[in-house]
């Protein structure tokens, strides 16, 4: 399993059963937008990590990751560290927050 499979696997387990998740059903979908992001600033094929979305074996797991990897790929990818750092936060907060929204309703 590569690098990258295994930080997916990780923010998927976060997310459906980790205590931070029980506490703040938001906070994996957070970290899985900032793996995906994260990848996406260091140059990684959006074909690669596509094929690790669509891998998960829970069909909720797997809408999220493929949605949250083509909006990551829907941003542009910077070359200065800064620039990076910052579009991997902006996404993370951008995807909190539509999370917290959506659980609002």
């Amino acid at each position: 399993m590569s690098i990258k499979a295994k930080l997916i696997s990780i923010a998927v387990a976060v997310m459906l059963c980790g205590t931070a998740a029980a506490e703040d059903p938001c906070t994996g979908p957070e970290e899985l937008a900032e793996m995906i992001m994260t990848k996406r600033q260091q140059g990684a094929p959006m074909s690669a990590i596509m094929r690790i979305a669509r891998s998960q074996d829970a069909e909720r797991v797997r809408s999220i990751a493929v949605k949250l990897t083509m909006a990551a790929y829907d941003e542009p990818r910077y070359t200065s560290e800064e620039y990076q750092r910052r579009s991997v936060r902006e996404f993370r907060n951008e995807v909190y927050r539509g999370c917290l929204k959506a659980m609002a309703k």
